[in-house]
């Protein structure tokens, strides 16, 4: 039988999810959709992180993001060497 949390992580393109109140695997899936479909767009990603709840709820903001991201350049590039991209 699949996990009740799987079945509800789909909806992770549902940015207004009302969510049970805490974190969640759907809010992880839903940042992480928001961060590949934006972030070569900083604008466009922190206007999306603010309409998205599950951002409210992980504390996620376009500047974290964006620290994040450039401390782990490195790292980026390298799984991406090694994912033949």
């Amino acid at each position: 039988e699949i996990s009740p949390d799987i079945i509800d992580a789909v909806k992770y393109e549902v940015l207004d999810r009302a969510g049970t109140g805490e974190v969640d695997l759907t809010d992880v899936l839903t940042i992480a959709n928001v961060l590949v479909s934006f972030h070569t767009d900083l604008p466009a990603l922190e206007m999306r992180l603010k309409e998205t709840s599950a951002a409210v709820r992980l504390g996620v903001n376009a500047e974290a993001v964006q620290k994040v991201l450039q401390e782990t350049v490195g790292e980026i590039a390298s799984l991406r060497s090694a994912l033949g991209g």
